[in-house]
């Protein structure tokens, strides 16, 4: 078990969950919300 792997989902649901939650629009670019509207 590496925690590294861990660390990774853990990293990567925050995103998922940041991107889903803060932005009105869900994904436009990407992943990332970069531009705003």
């Amino acid at each position: 078990m590496r925690p590294t792997l861990l660390w990774s989902l853990l990293l990567l649901l925050g995103v998922f969950a940041a991107a889903a939650a803060a932005p009105p629009a869900p994904t436009v670019n990407g992943s990332w919300p970069t531009s705003c509207p």
